[in-house]
């Protein structure tokens, strides 16, 4: 029983030719897994100065007087 991969004939008890597929796979496993991380620290990021921007923005403010604002004539 003989499998073609990229144009090699191997035979299935060779084992270097059935790994050659997780060897093309490696480097983008680890591009993505790269882009993963990046995305995620990015995210954390905007998460933390959003957050730290609302605890901010709430020394100013209570909730009763937000809650009055449309009352206001002003």
């Amino acid at each position: 029983m003989t499998i073609l991969i990229k144009s090699n004939i191997c035979t299935v008890d060779q084992h270097p030719c059935m790994a050659t597929p997780s060897k093309i796979l490696h480097p983008f496993l680890m591009n993505v897994l790269s882009l993963t991380i990046f995305i995620s620290t990015i995210l954390a990021v905007i998460f933390i100065i959003c957050f730290l921007g609302q605890v901010r923005s709430s020394r100013r403010s209570s909730p009763e007087r937000d809650s009055l604002l449309p009352l206001d004539d002003k």
